[in-house]
């Protein structure tokens, strides 16, 4: 009999202990959820189309978050949200961050209003034993904007302590672009404003002494940002007291980083009801679209300080010329071509001069060497007298470097615009499906083949002959070698472009040919042909 009482009693034990290990944590300790929901999804649509939500009443978080794609060249929406383990889109939970990602227990909120772009969802939490009403409001505006609202009533006598692990509840949200057809170049970034400016949230950085960082954490920032080069995410709480999260959940090429919001231990009053709001932009990184929501958001876009003010302007007037002749040809290979003749054009009286100068210098070279062997032993002395002979000769050592320096802003400022143009994403010309892609042919053995980097390299090969003329056995070796060393930098423009959007490497190829045919038609020059100068 005592035996048989034993083996109850151990049963009994068992299956205590088996339930326990299967009830989920808040359940077993403070928090108990209503279930009063259904099962059925609900759209709801931003007024001008621009995000569209389908949520789903079990924790009221969206079952897929897609912006709409009717302004893109591929002409269809992106999804931009990942469920990843428990943490899902506009997800909240009492307690910690910890607690939000790794326990999928959460409420069936029942909905009581869905218009087309607004749904409102209630439901009740039990706190060590106090009923606390949840009201949940998501309301999508226009231009990629969603207010999120959270109301928490206390209908009781008693006052609600708030505190788990000096916590009261996290908001958590993972808006990841899938990046399969993105490009070495598009990089994910993750930054917040302070109030005073932008700061990168130390995350995924690993250190010469360790590896990567999975979490970080910023105590009231104004507002945070997830984004890669063509899609942006801004979370913007409207309330203090808050402490913002950043979760690398993967590391590498597709990193996938989450972004939470805690908020502090509080208290609720007996019939007290506090709300918190926060604003979300969830949509292509488009500074003007941005900007037009907060003028804080401005600063988002700006290069380093001590290059704004030059590179700035560039970009604005690069990015308007690029704009207003996609619109006009229809076509965005045929616009960056265009762009790289209207510079070409501009810049057209220096590089000529700058062409000139160097065939004078090269004309020169057999009296340069003569004055190296005559005074070569006296260097100041030399130097003197060569300049005299540029001064009399009208030549200028330096004259051939103005036009690739002044070449130097609009370049970056060109990569700039198209590594991160939404607007000519999927946009192809001839062979290249992305120009702000490589023009990936095929690919063998992981190794991609860029066939527009190639034509680019022999097009400079062909630029440097050309610019080296036909001085041979007047150069000493150090010319020589500084020749040879010529021949090398269309090599390393190769490496350096290879990973680079096309559209990027289409301009530099048309500078090249247009530089080909300048340079050949001062060759030609009769003035220039032999040594008349």
């Amino acid at each position: 009999m005592l035996k048989q009482k034993t083996s109850i009693m151990l049963l009994l034990m068992i299956a205590l202990l088996t339930m326990i290990g299967n009830a989920p944590l808040y359940a077993q300790n403070t928090v108990i959820y209503s279930d009063s929901g259904d099962d059925n999804t609900y759209s709801v649509v931003a007024p001008d189309q621009s995000l569209a939500l389908e949520i789903n009443p079990y924790g009221g978080r969206a079952e897929k978050t897609a912006i709409d794609g009717s302004w893109n060249r591929l002409a269809n929406s992106i999804t931009v949200e990942d469920r990843l383990g428990q943490l899902d889109t506009f997800d909240f939970s009492f307690g910690t961050y910890t607690e939000l990602t790794t326990n999928s227990y959460r409420p069936v909120y029942a909905v009581s209003r869905n218009t087309s772009n607004s749904i409102a969802l209630t439901a009740t939490a039990t706190i060590r034993g106090q009923k606390v009403g949840i009201l949940r409001t998501l309301t999508l505006l226009s231009n990629g904007q969603v207010e999120e609202k959270l109301s928490l009533s206390n209908k009781t006598g008693k006052s609600v302590l708030l505190d788990f692990e000096g916590l009261a509840f996290t908001f958590g949200s993972l808006f990841d672009i899938a990046r399969a057809t993105s490009n070495n170049n598009n990089i994910p970034e993750y930054r917040y404003y302070n109030g005073e400016k932008i700061e990168k949230a130390k995350i995924n950085g690993g250190s010469w002494f360790g590896g990567p960082t999975p979490m970080a954490f910023i105590d009231n920032a104004k507002w945070a940002t997830l984004a890669d080069n063509f899609f942006m995410t801004i979370v913007r709480p409207r309330f203090e007291n808050s402490v913002f999260v950043y979760h690398g959940l993967e590391f590498g090429p597709k990193s996938r980083v989450s972004l939470g919001i805690q908020v502090l231990a509080t208290n609720i009053l007996p019939n007290q009801t506090l709300d918190y709001t926060i604003d979300y932009y969830v949509g292509p990184r488009q500074e003007s679209a941005i900007a037009s929501i907060d003028k804080d958001y401005k600063k988002l876009f700006a290069w380093p300080i001590v290059f704004n003010w030059l590179l700035k302007p560039i970009e604005n007037g690069t990015t308007w010329i690029m704009t207003t002749l996609v619109e006009k040809t229809g076509s965005a290979g045929l616009t960056l071509i265009l762009i790289a003749i209207i510079v070409k054009l501009l810049l057209l009286p220096l590089s000529i001069k700058s062409a000139i100068s160097m065939k004078k210098m090269r004309v020169l070279q057999p009296k340069i060497n003569k004055l190296q062997e005559k005074w070569g032993h006296d260097q100041q002395l030399l130097q003197q007298k060569t300049m005299e002979l540029y001064k009399e000769e009208k030549a200028n050592p330096l004259g051939g470097c103005l036009p690739l320096l002044l070449q130097i802003p609009v370049f970056f400022a060109l990569f700039r615009v198209l590594s991160r143009s939404v607007e000519l994403r999927g946009a192809g010309f001839l062979w290249i499906q992305d120009l702000t892609m490589p023009d990936t042919l095929f690919v063998i053995s992981g190794f991609s083949f860029h066939l527009l980097p190639i034509i680019m390299t022999i097009l400079q090969l062909i630029s440097v002959v050309l610019q080296q003329g036909r001085v041979g056995s007047s150069q000493n070796d150090m010319q020589k070698q500084m020749q040879m060393q010529s021949y090398f930098m269309p090599l390393i423009f190769l490496f350096l472009f290879w990973g680079m959007p096309s559209g990027l490497v289409l301009y530099w190829t048309i500078q090249n040919i247009f530089s080909i045919i300048e340079q050949e038609g001062i060759n030609l020059d009769s003035r220039y042909a032999k040594k008349k100068i």
